[in-house]
């Protein structure tokens, strides 16, 4: 689809809806009260339900003309007799025929969804943020950005990516009964979220400074060849619109495009000392992200699992930048800078790459 044929009204209610929910939830933490018949009121609770509401009511009330979003969708989910093997995510499924039952109508489906995947969301912002000293608007905003579009279209698979992210909290914290907890809840959403343990329990085994070193020169070597996109297109052939937006060539702005990858190229290769001489909350993001080279090329073998593992590999991202920048950097309106210029970036590049969502939204419809 032609950028000039977008929406405008479109574009502009996805942008003001980023940035507004950012802004709002980071006024959760400035302490502001207010004044009532010399009362102080702290406002902290509400700017965070406040942001929480609006992105929770502008996913979950939007319809959707893709064929991840529609009634036909759910309906499959609730009476589909030929499921496979990865349709079969159990808490999904109860929840989908549960709330049906309850209210007759699929929209509170995608409402509840909505509501648990930016909750807990929310609440990793909140730990992680806190734990490494960073800015929570900076952090939200790569949060919105990255996951804002896809969660318009994939409801399975951005909760389960919710979950899991927030299941790092209790791995961070090495209690790993509730991040076990926190990922079988994921694993009922998506099944793929067996790929996400199996590469923390790798993360957390292997921190040997030289592995982490050849780890990081692999990543590097890997962002910088252009080429591995076109082999993943001769293997597979061809391709859909979404998986195209995964793996696209020069021209495109998918994985595959040197211009998408260019800040991350850039920060790995600049800040490479700073990432193997850093904690270990740190190093576990920076291990976890070389997963997302295994996630491309499995694609080829495993369509379903190589696609979703991206999601739960984006994650990572979201810590991982804003931090570099702000250590990397000794000046400290220089990093806030860089931030803010990579977060801009990073809103019109995924906004660019996920026109396999994009499109089915322009114009945008809420069913209310």
């Amino acid at each position: 689809m032609s950028i000039s044929n977008w929406d405008i009204k479109t574009v502009i209610i996805i942008f003001s809806v980023i940035f507004l929910v950012s802004y709002l939830y980071s006024l959760s933490d400035k302490n502001i009260k207010l004044v009532i018949f010399n009362k102080k009121i702290n406002l902290n609770r509400f700017f965070y339900y406040l942001s929480l509401i609006i992105i929770v009511g502008v996913v979950g009330l939007q319809q959707s003309n893709s064929d991840y979003d529609t009634y036909s969708y759910l309906f499959k989910y609730e009476y589909g007799p030929n499921l496979h093997l990865f349709e079969l995510e159990f808490i999904f499924k109860s929840l989908n025929y549960l709330i049906y039952q309850f209210f007759g109508e699929y929209k509170y489906l995608t409402l509840s969804v909505a509501f648990i995947t930016y909750l807990y969301f929310f609440k990793s912002i909140n730990y992680f943020s806190e734990k490494l000293e960073l800015k929570k608007f900076q952090c939200m905003l790569l949060l919105m950005t990255i996951y804002m579009l896809v969660s318009f279209g994939m409801l399975r698979q951005i909760c389960a990516a919710s979950l899991c992210f927030y299941s790092l909290k209790f791995y961070d914290q090495k209690i790993f009964s509730k991040f076990l907890f926190f990922v079988f809840a994921a694993f009922g959403f998506h099944m793929s979220t067996i790929l996400f343990l199996l590469i923390a329990i790798y993360a957390y085994r292997y921190k040997n400074k030289t592995i982490n070193r050849l780890k990081h020169g692999i990543i590097l070597f890997y962002y910088l060849t252009i080429t591995n996109s076109n082999l993943i297109i001769n293997f597979i052939g061809k391709l859909s619109n979404r998986d195209y937006a995964f793996y696209s060539t020069f021209n495109g702005f998918g994985l595959g495009n040197i211009i998408s990858r260019l800040p991350i190229i850039i920060v790995l290769f600049t800040f490479s000392k700073l990432l193997n001489n850093s904690n270990d909350t740190v190093k576990v993001f920076l291990n976890i992200v070389i997963f997302e080279i295994i996630g491309v090329f499995a694609y080829y073998f495993f369509p379903i699992l190589g696609g979703r593992l991206i999601y739960f590999v984006k994650i990572c991202y979201i810590i991982l930048f804003p931090y570099i920048l702000k250590k990397g950097t000794k000046e400290h309106k220089f990093s806030n800078l860089l931030i803010a210029i990579y977060c801009v970036y990073y809103v019109v590049s995924e906004l660019l790459g996920s026109y396999w969502i994009a499109e089915p939204l322009m114009p945008i419809k809420f069913d209310i």
